[in-house]
């Protein structure tokens, strides 16, 4: 089965989504790197960064084109997320009105205009350029809905838990190559460094465009390139097909005990994911004297784990629900031994004392079993089948608050004293204390079958489908 599944078309698909993935969130973390060259900050000078843990000397230039302080960087970096945020639920809905293929290529296009055109709005003033990126973020609003739709045309029920996070950990992928290349164009002496950053994102996002549109079709019986077996297979083995005419239930879902525990158990992960990754550069440049500029691969590393994680515990869920468990219930239990076993990593770094090196490898196991809890994503498609996109964007809407409230938390602990191993034990201990607690809200309340009134049936097609299930063989 493995064998006919990376032969098959639709594995291209879900790689495809993947990529795309994978340049949406490159893209829109370029900035976040660029602007440590792109604001002004004095005249080329040698910096002593110290800490509790070690101390570095490094030589930094930072005479910038724009006179943006700390607080005017805050607010462009964070301008995107409350563009992002308020976009889900519309974004939802269109995808669920006119797929995922569709919704993805507006978030392509949009970000690969909107990337490559950076240089220019960035000199238009800070009000003009806060609202592109706010425009930016709403435009990429359906990423994730839109991907849950067009997965569950392209896969069999049984694949959809591997399609959908082999395609979701292109997010983790595109931060970690964003991080690494940014930082080396930056670096060039070519059209001012920070500029080049943006040009070269933009023009791969033309050419990803272009591919998007010539190779990815809404759904298999679309596809110029399917084989016949392979298309019948899909449509006989699929989720059930939708109507499009279904009036969202909105009372409904945003009272539904099991979306509010999905809700729970992403925000669980996200934040937890947040922590580790968002705030792990300031450890190690407060804590151990690390110049983050000049060590992204020691910064970025942990992304690599993630992904390798994201395709082992997918695959793992499904031979749970092959053989043993329900699909929910698969789900649940990696969920359970993630976030065992990440918990138990992150007690352990603020006890190791100041040694980088074990630091490190907690770190990127945490990053490791952690990504186990990203099982409370996909469980959203498959206890909302009809309405997946906007459900899930529910979920993200909510979820996205965590990427605004973990550095606010993180200065609660660490505020003027941000090179103490101590400080920061508190910011790790929170982290372990909210994955309890919204972990045990998601054990408690989610439901192992989809919702009744979330699941339409075309009767008509019930026993001819049951009947193809029966007899059906792999491709």
């Amino acid at each position: 089965m493995i064998l006919n599944l990376l032969s098959s078309r639709r594995i291209v698909i879900c790689l495809l989504t993947f990529l795309s993935i994978a340049y949406l969130y490159a893209a829109r973390t370029i900035l976040s790197v660029a602007i440590v060259q792109m604001s002004k900050g004095g005249n080329e000078k040698n910096q002593t960064l110290e800490g509790k843990c070690g101390t570095s000397n490094v030589s930094t230039t930072s005479s910038g084109d724009f006179d943006w302080d700390i607080s005017q960087q805050s607010w462009i970096l964070s301008s995107f997320y409350y563009g992002y945020s308020a976009a889900q639920i519309p974004a939802g809905l269109l995808a669920d009105k006119f797929g995922g293929k569709r919704m993805l290529l507006v978030n392509l296009v949009s970000t690969t205009f909107f990337t490559i055109t950076t240089p220019l709005t960035a000199k238009m003033g800070i009000v003009f350029f806060i609202i592109i990126r706010v425009i930016t973020g709403v435009l990429q609003g359906s990423t994730y809905s839109a991907t849950v739709v067009l997965l569950r045309n392209w896969c069999t029920s049984s694949e959809s838990t591997l399609f959908i996070n082999i395609a979701f950990a292109g997010t983790y992928f595109g931060v970690f190559a964003s991080q690494i290349l940014t930082g080396y164009l930056c670096k060039a002496n070519f059209l001012n460094g920070w500029p080049l950053s943006f040009y070269v994102f933009g023009i791969v996002g033309l050419f990803w465009v272009i591919v998007w549109v010539v190779v990815v079709s809404e759904s298999p019986e679309y596809s110029k390139f399917m084989s016949e077996n392979e298309t019948e297979y899909i449509l006989k083995n699929s989720h059930k097909k939708i109507p499009g005419n279904l009036k969202t239930p909105w009372l409904k879902l945003f009272t539904s005990i099991p979306l509010l525990a999905s809700v729970a158990g992403a925000t669980s992960f996200t934040y937890h994911f947040t922590v580790l990754v968002n705030e792990y550069p300031t450890f190690l440049s407060h804590v151990y004297g690390i110049d983050i500029s000049s060590n992204g691969i020691l910064s970025s590393f942990p992304y690599i784990f993630l992904v390798m994680g994201c395709f082992l515990f997918s695959y793992f869920v499904d031979i749970l629900r092959a053989k043993y468990l329900s699909i929910a219930s698969a789900r649940k239990a990696v969920y359970l031994f993630g976030c065992l076993t990440s918990c138990i990593t992150i007690v352990l770094i603020p006890n190791v004392g100041c040694h980088l090196f074990a630091t490190e490898c907690l770190i990127c196991a945490s990053l490791f079993f952690c990504s186990a809890m990203s099982q409370s994503g996909p469980i959203v498609s498959d206890l909302f089948p009809s309405f997946s996109g906007v459900a899930y964007s529910i979920v993200d809407m909510v979820v996205s608050a965590s990427g605004i409230v973990s550095p606010y938390i993180t200065k609660l602990f660490v505020e003027g004293n941000s090179d103490s191993l101590s400080a920061w034990s508190g910011v790790f201990y929170s982290d372990i204390g909210q994955v309890i607690f919204f972990s045990f809200i998601f054990f408690i309340f989610i439901k192992s079958e989809p919702v009744s009134w979330a699941t339409i049936v075309d009767h008509s097609n019930v026993q001819k489908e049951d009947l193809d299930e029966n007899s059906s063989d792999d491709v």
